[in-house]
């Protein structure tokens, strides 16, 4: 599951492909269920806490997430779904905070796009809006490894 670079341009645009061996509505309820979301949608480097998602337009999400070393304070994302047409869409914004009590980052918008191919599920992935260059590289070097643990946990439900 190599991720595809389109168009991650001057203007932090970020666009991502992914394919996933698994159908399209299990891909679907893997990014926006609970007890999916837990399992792989963080960085690498940490471990998730807990993770809510009230899956309805203008319902709220929050993902809470620790350093695996166990050092440093429980971060979260959060946001709210814009858009929702199960399987094949979901827009969202998702902001970060990077301790209990420290301010929420500027807020960015996700859009994601699935198509079934076959036995595979495309995902079109989109975010914008990054406040800074900072932002959007830490993005771009994450999103592909948070991606990477979904592909390894649909393949575990598979098994």
């Amino acid at each position: 599951m190599e991720p595809t670079q389109n168009n991650a341009d001057e203007e932090m645009k970020l666009n991502l492909e992914f394919s996933f061996q698994a159908p399209i509505d299990l891909v679907f309820d893997t990014l926006t269920l609970p007890e999916h979301l837990k399992h792989w949608n963080c960085p690498t480097n940490m471990d998730i806490t807990f993770a809510e998602s009230d899956i309805r337009e203008g319902g709220e999400y929050r993902i809470g997430m620790t350093l695996k070393e166990g050092e440093g304070p429980e971060m979260m994302f959060v946001g709210k779904y814009l858009e929702i047409n199960r399987p094949n869409l979901l827009v969202y914004t998702q902001s970060f905070s990077p301790g209990k009590d420290a301010p929420l980052t500027p807020e960015t918008k996700i859009t994601i796009k699935l198509q079934q191919q076959g036995q595979q599920t495309l995902l079109d992935f989109k975010q914008v809006g990054f406040a800074n260059k900072r932002s959007y590289h830490g993005a771009k070097v994450s999103w592909p490894s948070i991606y990477d643990k979904l592909g390894g946990y649909l393949q575990s439900l598979r098994s």
